[in-house]
């Protein structure tokens, strides 16, 4: 099910360069940019709902304890009332009477017990010297603060809020009535006063918890878009990466045309010498032919049609657009059919190349046609940078664990310091206007990664550069252990 809803760049595997740290790195990009917008978008948006909601909560039990004063004050006026009233009523039958007597008398009794109250909660009155046995089934906490609050205010409301043995939250209130040593105590759930602010929190929260899902899926779908956005751009970047390697070898072909010709030349000279022999022998000798002559000429013949043949065959295998899979590769054999190709040049340069390779080198799988164009390019921009003659040497080692290092140092003019770290990116060159792309090394530097290895170089102005290539034994391995392929075009 959830196959249908798999983006199209899940699975699409960069190549990073190192492989040993191959990974899904659009994948990544996906959770990471989700990540942060959520962590951007939702904390300030949570923050504020869980502000509002101790700014509300705050609120409401100010509210329940103002409620709470306002009934205190509220039943101590009609308490004052009705013992003012039962004074006078018994003043003119027997005289007065004390205030306990009143404390019990039955108006203040029954106003007493028709104020609705919560459960668990309670309401009394009680003389302030029996307060502590009134007190008797309370919790100590309770006992504790409301003796405390005698001293303080005597004729002035005290609210609380205060918690029971069991933590249960009460508001908890007492104030005396006046000329009397009667307090009136009110206990209450502070649960059952905020029962009314929980049903609109509640729809509050409902809209909050729709705001999330909001918020979420618009990250989910506007990440999704940028990645999907950055896979195609990717892709699009290997196309044109290898339309410039494509362009690139077309490029070296005609820089090495001249050179072929004058190698292919040579052999033609040679077979129309040894064909104009056999035409004579055949003109003047047609009775008396020496036929071991004929096929020591036709034996000198075959000789350079068939280094013409190598010359094409390795010219068209430059040429054509290549396999796009790894491959078990001859390292050596492909540094020899470049060397080949670029020997007439490095003549015409007047530039010696030596090579030099182990004698045990490790088999390889790579792609051929990335190291020959890695190889070429590197070449060629050591034969640029040496105008006037001189010297390039290719080593091959394979001191570096599980990767095999090709090195070019030449002779040449060097480059600047300040240049060297900008020499693999695309349009940067040190040549002069019109003479470059600026592309070759950054190609280079693309088809190095690509392979799952790296393109360095050390470079002193005056003296010469080197160029370092190394390249892994085994391709880039996916997360799942399964050799990753280069992408088509």
């Amino acid at each position: 099910m959830l196959e249908k809803f798999k983006p199209k760049f899940w699975d699409h595997l960069e190549f990073l360069g190192d492989p040993h740290n191959q990974s899904y790195g659009l994948r990544r990009k996906w959770k990471l940019m989700v990540t942060l917008t959520l962590i951007v978008a939702l904390v300030p948006f949570l923050s504020l709902s869980f502000v509002s909601y101790q700014s509300i909560r705050e609120a409401a039990q100010s509210e329940a304890v103002d409620q709470t004063r306002r009934l205190l004050e509220n039943l101590q006026q009609v308490i004052v009332y009705l013992l003012s009233e039962e004074q006078e009523a018994m003043d003119l039958k027997t005289g007065k009477d004390s205030a306990e007597k009143k404390a019990g008398s039955g108006k203040v009794s029954q106003l007493l017990s028709k104020i609705a109250i919560g459960k668990g909660e309670s309401i009394f009155i009680a003389d302030t010297n029996d307060l502590l046995k009134k007190l008797a089934g309370c919790c100590e906490s309770i006992q504790q603060k409301i003796v405390s609050s005698l001293s303080e205010n005597d004729d002035e409301s005290q609210v609380f809020q205060i918690k029971n043995d069991v933590g249960q939250p009460l508001i908890v209130g007492r104030i005396k009535i006046p000329e009397t040593s009667l307090l009136l105590v009110i206990i209450q759930d502070e649960e059952y006063l905020l029962a009314g602010w929980h049903a609109p929190w509640i729809k509050l929260a409902g809209f909050y918890g729709v705001g999330v899902l909001v918020i979420l899926a618009m990250v989910l779908a506007t990440a999704t878009y940028v990645i999907n956005m950055i896979h195609v751009a990717d892709e699009q970047r290997i196309m044109d990466l290898h339309k410039m390697e494509y362009h690139n070898k077309m490029t070296s072909m005609g820089r090495l045309s001249a050179g072929i010709a004058h190698e292919i030349n040579n052999p033609l000279s040679i077979i129309n010498e040894k064909i104009g022999l056999i035409k004579d022998l055949l003109v003047y000798q047609p009775d008396d032919l020496p036929v071991a002559r004929l096929v020591t000429l036709l034996s000198d013949v075959a000789d350079p049609i068939k280094r013409c043949g190598n010359i094409t065959h390795r010219l068209l295998n430059f040429g054509r657009h290549t396999k796009t899979y790894f491959e078990p590769v001859d390292l050596s054999r492909i540094l020899y059919d470049i060397v080949d190709l670029l020997k007439k040049e490095a003549e015409f340069r007047n530039i010696d190349i030596y090579t030099k390779l182990p004698e045990h080198l490790p088999d390889i799988t790579s792609n051929k046609g990335n190291l020959e164009q890695i190889f070429l390019n590197v070449m060629n921009n050591a034969f640029t940078a040496m105008q006037s003659g001189g010297r390039l040497d290719i080593n091959v080692s394979n001191t570096i664990p599980d990767h095999v290092a090709i090195s070019f140092e030449d002779t040449g003019c060097g480059i600047p310091e300040k240049d060297v770290q900008y020499v693999f990116e695309p349009f940067f060159s040190s040549k002069s206007a019109g003479t470059g792309t600026g592309l070759g090394l950054s190609v280079t530097y693309a088809l190095a990664k690509e392979l799952g290895g790296r393109i360095s170089v050390t470079s002193t102005e005056g003296i010469g550069t080197r160029f370092t290539v190394e390249v892994p034994l085994e391709p880039p391995q996916k997360e799942d252990g399964v050799t990753s392929e280069l992408p088509e075009i």
